[in-house]
């Protein structure tokens, strides 16, 4: 598979993490429903999201922002759950993964369903891997 650092997951693992994590929490299709897009190509959007979606978005850069400001101009409903610079927004995925990578512990950071399944999947030795690779 074609994976790199700065993505290493498939769309196929990202969807299987959100399902159990959803499941952990009790939430049903009811409750939450997950809808691949292509996020960078604004102008398909209307193609792939329900009119009525809601996006609940943490600004931390300039990029999230610019989604943000794209989905409302789109017509879609935004609401930012909280802005804050990069330097004061926490634990992100990134830390996460370089945690991983380096063999440091990672797993309470994630839901217990996220790290079975990334154990599972070997996704610390694939960052391990990739870390390896010439770019």
């Amino acid at each position: 598979a074609g994976y790199h650092l700065e993505i290493p997951f498939t769309f196929f693992e990202r969807l299987r993490m959100l399902q159990a994590v959803a499941e952990e929490l009790e939430w049903g299709p009811r409750e939450v429903s997950i809808v691949p897009f292509p996020l960078h190509r604004p102008e398909l959007h209307n193609y792939y999201i329900p009119r009525d979606t809601h996006f609940f978005l943490t600004i931390h850069d300039s990029n999230a922002k610019k989604l943000a400001e794209e989905l409302q101009a789109l017509g879609f409903r935004v609401r930012v759950l909280w802005e804050k610079p990069p330097e004061k927004r926490g634990i992100c995925s990134t830390d996460i993964l370089q945690r991983m990578k380096d063999g440091e512990p990672w797993e309470h950071l994630v839901p217990p369903s996220t790290a079975l399944l990334m154990k599972a999947w070997g996704i610390p030795k694939r960052l391990h891997d990739l870390s390896l690779k010439p770019s």
